[in-house]
């Protein structure tokens, strides 16, 4: 889309100069993975629980935290992060942008919020009773929650709940369905910049792909 090409002024970026040790802090709003602590320590940043620190590891702030920090302190989310790291902002988002930018936006499936979007959701189902549905949690991750909703079966008006359409014709591999991540670090959106690591994941399903009504339940056949 023509709003990821805008350019933006570099001169306002301006490095950190110290002989300070940089020092990072994790809160116990969140969990202290090694991989984040090894991840720093590797980088030479020194671990503190003071006031002193220089990355700040914890769970989404508010907009009016972050005003008390130092021009040398930064933590790991931006304000408003949750908009389209949400399952449910993300899609009210990229409908917001597909209603004003058309096809560029259109790049995620049809999806209906629970319990708000219940008869819409019923209604699209009996008007293409072959298509497949997924149901997720929308404050969930690591799979958990996420069911594949056969032709045939019902779908509980739950709260905190979304459906999408699901892609019942993926891209396969040997005829087992995969799919592909990269990791990219956000540092700064005005401007913007985005680090990608070099190395991305590759998840493969241990059992061949089907749509049948019995493997729908079956984890190892579909990558959610």
């Amino acid at each position: 889309p023509i709003q990821c090409e805008l350019v933006r002024n570099s001169e306002r970026s301006e490095l950190m100069v110290t002989n300070t040790p940089i020092k990072f802090k994790i809160t116990g709003s969140v969990y202290a993975y090694n991989c984040v602590i090894n991840a720093f320590l590797a980088a030479g940043v020194q671990e503190t629980d003071g006031a002193n620190w220089n990355v700040l590891w914890s769970a989404p702030l508010k907009p009016e935290a972050m005003k008390n920090f130092t021009k040398y302190q930064r933590c790991n989310h931006f304000p408003s992060t949750w908009q389209i790291g949400g399952k449910d902002n993300l899609w009210k988002n990229v409908s917001k942008m597909r209603i004003k930018y058309g096809e560029a936006y259109n790049i995620c499936p049809q999806t209906f919020l629970l319990p708000d979007d219940y008869k819409r959701l019923n209604a699209e189902r009996d008007s293409d009773p072959k298509a497949l549905w997924i149901m997720k949690p929308i404050a969930s991750s690591c799979g958990r929650g996420i069911k594949v909703i056969p032709r045939t079966a019902s779908i509980p008006k739950k709260h905190g709940y979304l459906v999408s359409r699901y892609i019942s014709n993926p891209h396969l591999l040997n005829g087992h369905k995969y799919d592909l991540r990269i990791y990219v670090l956000v540092t700064s959106f005005d401007q913007l910049r985005i680090y990608m690591y070099e190395n991305g994941l590759v998840r493969f399903a241990t059992e061949e792909y089907s749509i049948s009504t019995k493997s729908c339940k079956q984890r190892c056949v579909h990558l959610t």
